[in-house]
């Protein structure tokens, strides 16, 4: 092969310097390669006859993807063992120090959200100076590190995991004999919440990748989308069934042992893609020099925020995306994060089968973008399946009625029915969440402001919708925990309760023990009657009813051509111009780092 043929593509010139090492490394990595391109090709990616439309993936970029897959599913498997076991774990922890159990793990939930939006906004300058490879491995090995963080103290303060397991009639074994660490469980809080940053930040990295493999073909995209996000969906589905029986064989404190072995093998999987050969020049990374950059950076951010909240707010065509985007996010993060683990410790009495509860969930995410998947050209707007969402919360009811008692069925059967439940739930808001990526993405692309350039709307409105999802969510999650650990049932108040046991003992931690089984029924059955039934119902009824505000709405199918059909027009002699390849690959690489799908 000429050396003018190797150079037209750069991923390959890549990879032929590397394969054309003399060394033993070299052969192995040829070898290597050979194998697993005819095993892709073959049973991966079943590449036919390429055409201009419908290209193929090169050589190298079928190795690119394979790696970029098994390092993604990687990720995905130990975030979800290492979420769901650490909130198992404070649920527990908190619950046997007297602490207000839920109003903490609100805390935990809400920051840790909160976090995430930071680690996102300094990746940018990070990748300024560094090469994007570099900055998600080191993102990966801090991960890694706090992972274990929890562990290490556990067992420096006397943790023990369980001694003994029994497994009855095929159901999750029984642990007994562990012993809890003798350690403050707020320090649980600080841990999570710092998560939050490396953890926002290889999500943001992870979706900027797929642009740098295969280029701004959209056709090589959105084939390669689908592809990351069926394994990343398995990875997590299995990953939350998997924690839950570490949880139960290993004890919680010591569940994310596999998490950060996982995160290691992901950076070296990354490690492993080859970047095409741009430019190895990154500007002078001093000290000053980054925290100006993050400084401009977050600046930025909050300007952004600000636009995308004027365009949205003051702009009738989108005044319905606060309520159609942001909305069902916060409701979707909510039934995750707060009604499952509520349901798992105080109806189950074990918080382990939340992480089951979630698997169910992601199941459902796969599900339902899926569905959108196979059916683009059916719905010309996201409006029938946000309706579907919307309709879909109302089975959040069913919290109040399945319980081990209602089913005649141990308390692991009624977490599985739970998640099939929660299966058809998520279904919904992922079909609409997918559909209103893409309708934001199509409609804001020329969205003009005097004196913007013409694609700066997109960006700053997924900035406005979702910080807005983030402090909802990051506010109603301890105000609704803080409500249900001071709830009143039938004149007993139970702050006034709390205040007496600490004047008389001077603590809480026999509180709940001094609830008859009866209050402690009712207060379950107001929570879940008030809550997972009648909030949820509102939130549907508002959800469903903001679907007939753009005009042309009122249809089961609507198109909005009313709504739009201007904006159509004025599509049109933008494009003619500006330079329509340029436009094409901002507005993919955009879509890879917002679309929360």
């Amino acid at each position: 092969m000429s050396a003018e043929i190797v150079k037209k593509d750069t991923h390959e010139y890549e990879l032929t310097k590397m394969t054309a090492k003399k060394d033993g490394n070299g052969d192995i990595f040829r070898q290597t390669y050979s194998y697993f391109d005819g095993l892709l090709n073959k049973y991966l990616f079943k590449d036919t006859d390429s055409t201009d439309l419908q290209p193929n993936f090169s050589k190298s970029e079928r190795w690119n993807i394979f790696c970029y897959i098994v390092g993604v599913m990687c990720y995905k498997f130990g975030l979800e063992s290492y979420n769901g076991t650490v909130k198992s774990l404070a649920l527990d922890r908190f619950t046997a120090a007297g602490l207000s159990v839920f109003q903490y793990t609100g805390y935990l939930d809400g920051f840790q959200a909160a976090t995430q939006c930071v680690g996102s906004i300094i990746v940018g300058p990070l990748m300024r100076y560094y090469s994007v490879k570099s900055v998600l491995t080191f993102f990966l090995v801090v991960y890694a590190f706090i992972s274990m963080i929890i562990m290490a103290i556990e067992h420096a303060n006397g943790g023990t995991m369980p001694t003994e397991c029994i497994t009855k009639d095929g159901l999750p074994p029984k642990c007994t004999g562990a012993i809890a660490g003798d350690w403050d469980p707020v320090g649980i809080i600080p841990i999570f919440v710092f998560s939050g940053i490396p953890f926002g930040g290889i999500e943001l990295i992870r979706r900027v990748i797929p642009q740098k493999i295969v280029g701004g073909n959209e056709f090589k995209l959105k084939k390669l989308d689908s592809l990351v996000h069926v394994y990343f969906e398995i990875a997590g589905t299995t990953g939350a069934f998997f924690a839950t029986y570490v949880c139960l064989i290993m004890g919680k404190a010591y569940a994310p042992v596999i998490t950060p072995i996982l995160y290691v093998f992901a950076a070296f999987c990354f490690s492993q893609i080859v970047m095409p050969k741009v430019s190895d020049i990154f500007e002078s990374g001093t000290f000053m020099a980054i925290m100006t950059t993050m400084k401009s950076a977050f600046i930025g951010f909050g300007e952004s925020v600000y636009k995308g909240g004027k365009l949205v707010c003051f702009d009738r065509r989108f005044i319905w995306l606060l309520w159609g985007y942001s909305l069902p996010l916060v409701m979707h993060r909510y039934i995750e994060g707060g009604v499952a683990s509520v349901y798992s410790k105080l109806v189950l009495n074990e918080s382990a089968y939340g992480s089951y509860i979630n698997g169910g969930s992601n199941f459902g995410e796969l599900l339902g973008a899926l569905f959108v998947f196979w059916n683009l050209n059916m719905f010309p707007t996201p409006l029938p399946t946000l309706r579907w969402d919307a309709l879909v919360l109302n089975f959040c009811w069913l919290y109040v009625v399945v319980t081990p008692s209602s089913t005649n069925t141990d308390p692991a059967n009624t977490a599985g029915i739970m998640a099939a439940i929660m299966c058809f739930i998520s279904a919904g808001w992922s079909a609409g969440d997918v559909s209103l990526s893409a309708f934001i993405q199509r409609q804001m692309r020329f969205v003009k402001e005097p004196g913007s350039h013409v694609n700066d709307a997109l960006p700053c409105v997924m900035a406005f919708l979702y910080v807005t999802a983030i402090v909802v969510y990051a506010i109603i999650n301890p105000i609704i925990g803080k409500w249900l650990d001071d709830i009143s049932i039938d004149g007993y108040n139970a702050a006034e309760a709390k205040l007496a046991l600490v004047t008389a003992t001077g603590t809480t931690e026999t509180y709940l023990t001094t609830l008859s089984s009866d209050l402690l029924e009712k207060r379950i059955d107001l929570y879940f009657y008030w809550i997972g039934g009648v909030f949820f119902s509102l939130m549907s009824i508002l959800i469903f009813a903001n679907t007939f505000i753009p005009k042309g709405s009122w249809k089961f199918n609507p198109t909005l051509e009313e709504e739009f059909v201007q904006a159509d027009v004025s599509d049109e002699a933008i494009e003619s111009e500006d330079n329509v390849d340029t436009n094409k690959n901002f507005d993919v690489t955009v879509a890879q780092g917002v679309n929360q799908a």
